[in-house]
């Protein structure tokens, strides 16, 4: 068995997974310990292509789900993640998130401690770090990212309040679902009990157990404060992501016609019951699988466009992205 299965979740982005691949491939966790779980949310571009420079690095396992409903918040794969992991312990990361070399095996280590033992290894602990601002990732490649990630504090603009939120708030508590792990025993038997799915599906018959970031995936829907389990941050200055900062589910329904299942606030249909709201869909009709977008998947004026899936290829047709995606069209001039 595996000591640690980190779980990773999504779709596109490739710029921004390229990245992180690259720091997932330096973890000083040695390789037969860990694994990296991939689910592909129907991507169409060709995550696969990425994985090839670091086989020797990474235990890397691909898994891809075909669907044509669109942008639908991240639950469906990271389930898919979980039942294929072989870990002791489960871990979550993102594609647009950057982790220091130690961050994995640190995020298994907690789970050996004394304190772990005496919650009898009911434990859930969370990584916090900085969100790079829209305004500073056009200027990603003009550091020297790769050498050191500390470099990204170069970017200008890095000490706005949204990037330092965390370190500013040393003493509070913020589960992030960003990047976390727990025993998959907890997650297995307690978490993700059976009872728990029939409540969360008596709403919207018919579709699927969506459920979008936040407001529901980073606390389980309430099940860890409802099993008393206990949640701890790991100390900023021990060890800390870099997030990079992406579109919302809006903007990518609204400004790039991506279909999304999603409503202007990001929330699913379940989570809307849950808050009282009206559930209207930004953009049921839209495209899908979603073509490449600016700054997630490629460099604007860069014309290094990501990788197809071959029966994607269409997409990169100077007709076809006149009239469904203008804004590829410079890049293929």
């Amino acid at each position: 068995m595996k000591r640690i299965s980190v779980c990773l979740s999504g779709f596109n982005q490739s710029l921004l997974f390229s990245r992180a691949l690259f720091w997932l491939a330096k973890q000083n966790l040695p390789k037969d310990d860990w694994e990296l779980i991939v689910v592909d949310d129907c991507s169409s571009e060709d995550w696969p292509s990425l994985f090839e420079p670091y086989q020797d690095q990474i235990d890397i396992r691909y898994f891809r789900l075909e669907h044509d409903l669109g942008w639908r918040g991240g639950t469906i794969g990271w389930n898919k993640a979980f039942s294929e992991a072989e870990g002791e312990i489960l871990m979550e990361t993102n594609p647009h998130l950057l982790l220091p070399t130690d961050a994995v095996k640190i995020l298994y280590l907690a789970h050996k401690t004394d304190f772990a033992k005496k919650v009898d290894g009911r434990l859930w602990v969370s990584l916090r770090g900085y969100t790079i601002a829209r305004d500073s990732m056009e200027h990603f490649e003009e550091i020297d990212w790769r050498s050191d990630l500390e470099n990204v504090r170069k970017l200008p603009n890095f000490s706005n309040p949204w990037t330092m939120l965390w370190e500013n708030e040393p003493n509070h508590f913020y589960g992030s679902h960003l990047c976390c792990s727990y025993p998959r025993t907890l997650w297995f038997d307690e978490i993700a009990e059976e009872g728990h799915r029939e409540v969360k599906n008596q709403f919207g018959p018919g579709f699927p157990e969506f459920c979008d970031y936040g407001h529901c995936d980073c606390w389980f829907a309430g099940r860890r404060q409802q099993l008393g389990i206990t949640s701890v941050n790991i100390d900023m200055k021990q060890c800390s992501f870099k997030h990079q900062d992406h579109y919302s589910n809006f903007e990518l329904a609204s400004r790039f016609k991506v279909r999304s299942w999603l409503n202007d606030k990001g929330h699913t249909q379940i989570t809307s019951k849950w808050w009282g709201e009206e559930w209207v869909p930004v953009n049921p009709n839209g495209l899908w699988p979603a073509p490449p977008v600016p700054w997630e998947s490629y460099i604007p004026g860069s014309k290094k466009l990501p990788e197809l899936r071959p029966e994607f290829a269409y997409y990169y047709d100077p007709k076809w992205a006149k009239e469904n995606a203008p804004w590829l069209v410079e890049e293929l001039e």
